[in-house]
């Protein structure tokens, strides 16, 4: 029996609004499914409750940066 293949989900992390909205929806017109967090702190709330398939990282965020992010996923 065939399941159905799950959608690969994408959470792109950038405090720059416009940079979260274009990456969005681009991963959206390649058929995924794409989540945005305005930093670091909501990217690690996010990531605990859907288990994204890859994380897009800003590097360079106040407070958190994307090196802490990662280090904490």
């Amino acid at each position: 029996m065939n399941q159905p293949r799950k959608k690969t989900q994408i959470l792109v992390v950038d405090d720059n609004k416009s940079v979260r909205l274009n990456l969005q929806s681009s991963i959206k017109e390649m058929g995924y499914l794409a989540y945005t967090a305005k930093d670091g702190k909501q990217a690690l709330s996010i990531y605990q409750e859907i288990r994204p398939d890859i994380v897009l990282l800003d590097a360079i965020m106040p407070e958190m940066d994307g090196y802490e992010v990662a280090v904490e996923i």
